[in-house]
């Protein structure tokens, strides 16, 4: 459990593993101001900031990565929970979007997400877990938003497909509440060695080192 007197020196240290990896800096975390006064959500913003949409929120969202073919974007937002004069971390979210700066929307891609489990559930939840979206962009068979220039002739075009993601087989809804397994410990202790408890030293070193992944990974797959 992470408990501080003020959260503001922890999301300093949060926010000095994020801004190498962006490559951004004056960066910093601002509280929603809706945020009731026992609960209250942060969230990154700076410069080069853009907006993003979920079903159930907007997001402010900043530069992640540039390929060829798409712009990602990324929110980061920590929650805690005031209790008897101490801020609680709850859970910590960093959300991927793909689109141009000027798209209000951009399309939600994956969250990586490490959060207190809830007692009153009955599933224990990995912790931390990432969540797939229904709109992951499959641009083998689509033209890139950032490949303007380029125009198939007819033979080309014999062959193309587009794919609607929405409607496969493997994309139903249900797909987003499934929480995919992040750190486990299966290998060495079997069924239910999931979950990670939320301490300072290793959610610092989880943000750095899952979101250098989160980079390595869209290079790859856009064949960078």
């Amino acid at each position: 459990m992470i408990s501080l007197e003020d959260p503001n020196q922890f999301l300093d240290k949060c926010k000095s593993r994020i801004s190498p990896i962006i490559g951004i800096g004056g960066i910093g975390f601002n509280k929603h101001r809706r945020a009731p006064a026992s609960k209250g959500v942060w969230e990154l913003n700076g410069y080069y900031q853009s907006q993003a949409e979920t079903p159930r929120q907007v997001h402010k969202v900043l530069p992640l990565a540039s390929t060829p073919l798409h712009d990602y974007w990324i929110s980061t937002q920590l929650a805690f929970i005031f209790k008897r004069g101490e801020f609680i971390l709850d859970w910590i979210s960093m959300a991927v979007f793909e689109g141009d700066k000027s798209d209000q929307v951009k399309k939600a891609i994956f969250r990586a997400e490490w959060a207190t489990n809830d007692p009153s559930q009955r599933t224990s939840h990995a912790q931390p877990h990432w969540h797939v979206y229904t709109s992951w962009p499959d641009d083998h068979n689509k033209v890139p938003h950032k490949m303007g220039a380029f125009e198939p002739d007819a033979s080309q075009m014999a062959d193309f497909k587009a794919i609607d993601i929405s409607k496969s087989a493997s994309s139903t809804p249900k797909v987003t509440k499934f929480h995919f397994a992040m750190a486990t410990q299966w290998p060495e202790m079997g069924v239910g060695a999931h979950i990670e408890e939320l301490m300072t030293n290793k959610v610092l070193a989880w943000i750095e080192g899952c979101l250098s992944y989160i980079v390595d990974q869209l290079s790859y797959i856009d064949g960078t």
